[in-house]
């Protein structure tokens, strides 16, 4: 077993995740029932390893559905934008609604099955590790991205108004410094999350090769899923 907790009874190693040792019954730690969705935010800002470690040992993940959904709706407006480079009209042919409910079906699959195979790899590597963190850890990770739906996004708009997803102008077209500085942030939430990503996988493996493979993969995955999206859905 890779990265275990050893108990201080009896010595014995249990998964990452345990709260009772396996074999003496012994207490390795509080027990975590729920997550405090505020306190984990502002602990993934201020020290990630701490809160995805309670993310870790919490047995409900709760919250997650409703992330899920706020991160789908992230990936619907960067594959809108990101439609805009592969096609000449500036208006979409499927309407909003029906693009979200492609979007989030397609989205949460995705997540699943990268969320599967990576416990799968890491279980072939000697991790003991359970499904719902790893997908867990995924999301959370992606704190940043369903902030910037509600910080960046708003002052996008009110920028650069319906011209946000048009080409005819584009925003580079109509506030060209602005849209560089705002595209510069758009860049630094996808590194923060890239990073987040890193950290929340390290906390759970404790390697850094593996966390690196891992993040790269889960950052290809979600370029894969924006670019797919704009070229299928708008």
């Amino acid at each position: 077993m890779k990265n275990p907790v050893i108990c201080k009874n009896c010595f014995a190693e249990n998964p990452l995740y345990s709260h009772i040792c396996s074999k003496c019954k012994y207490f390795l730690r509080d027990k975590v029932h729920n997550i405090d969705i505020w306190t984990t935010i502002e602990q993934i800002i201020e020290s990630p390893a701490k809160a995805f470690l309670k993310i870790i040992f919490a047995e409900h993940k709760n919250f997650i559905v409703f992330l899920t959904i706020f991160f789908a709706l992230r990936i619907l407006v960067l594959s809108r934008f990101t439609s805009l480079f592969f096609a000449d009209s500036s208006i979409s042919a499927t309407p909003l609604i029906i693009s979200y409910l492609i979007t989030l079906p397609a989205f949460a699959f995705i997540y699943i099955v990268l969320s599967y195979l990576s416990s799968i790899i890491l279980k072939r590597w000697e991790y003991i590790v359970r499904f719902k963190d790893i997908y867990s850890l995924n999301i959370y990770s992606n704190i940043p991205n369903i902030l910037a739906l509600f910080i960046l996004l708003p002052i996008e708009l009110i920028v650069f108004g319906n011209n946000l997803f048009s080409n005819n102008p584009s925003p580079f077209q109509v506030k060209a410094a602005l849209a560089y500085i705002l595209a510069a942030f758009e860049g630094g939430i996808l590194l923060w999350s890239f990073i987040l990503n890193y950290k929340a996988i390290k906390t759970l493996t404790d390697n850094n090769t593996i966390s690196l493979l891992t993040s790269l993969l889960h950052l290809l995955f979600f370029i894969s899923i924006i670019i797919v999206l704009s070229l299928t859905v708008f």
